[in-house]
């Protein structure tokens, strides 16, 4: 692997778990996905998958606690960068409605995925894990996270995209 390529991975990994850990205290308001598809989008598909993948595995070995669990998200969250990539190859141009599409849909499946994994994981009820995603107590956590993603998602990857225009990873 190029070095370039390299730091771009520990740079946006680092980016990644900053936002993780400095967003702790406020439950599924975390911009991982966001920086995952980013990654993946502007990346390729290795980058997009080491992104997510590192950025659960970092965060959970040093600060959350790290289990099979771990084994699960990292999983999931490298899977959405790779969909990110995979999206700029169907569709050389990207709007912010597709983009608002991606990220929400992506970290739908990542919460779907995650919580029937380790609900059948750990024997309990894949259908309360799923609906506890919905419900709202004291909010829906699920339409949050998946909604925090899809905004940073429309908002601010045209942006970067704009600014970072002619630099390509290839």
């Amino acid at each position: 692997m190029e070095s370039r390529k390299l730091a771009l991975i520990t740079v946006l990994t680092a980016a990644t778990v900053v936002s993780r850990i400095l967003l702790a205290p406020l439950p599924n308001i975390k911009p991982v996905a966001f920086f995952t598809l980013f990654s993946g989008l502007f990346a390729g598909p290795l980058v997009g998958f080491l992104v997510g993948f590192f950025s659960m595995v970092i965060t959970d070995m040093l600060f959350f606690g790290s289990g099979v669990w771990t084994t699960v998200t990292a999983s999931a969250m490298g899977f959405v960068g790779l969909v990110g990539s995979l999206f700029t190859k169907f569709n050389g141009t990207v709007s912010r409605f597709n983009l608002f599409l991606l990220g929400f849909f992506a970290t739908l499946f990542y919460d779907l995925f995650t919580s029937v994994t380790l609900a059948y994981i750990f024997n309990y009820s894949i259908i309360v894990a799923v609906i506890m995603l919905f419900f709202p107590s004291p909010y829906p956590f699920g339409p949050v996270h998946e909604f925090v993603n899809a905004m940073l998602s429309s908002l601010v990857i045209p942006e970067i995209f704009s600014r970072l225009r002619g630099v390509r990873f290839g």
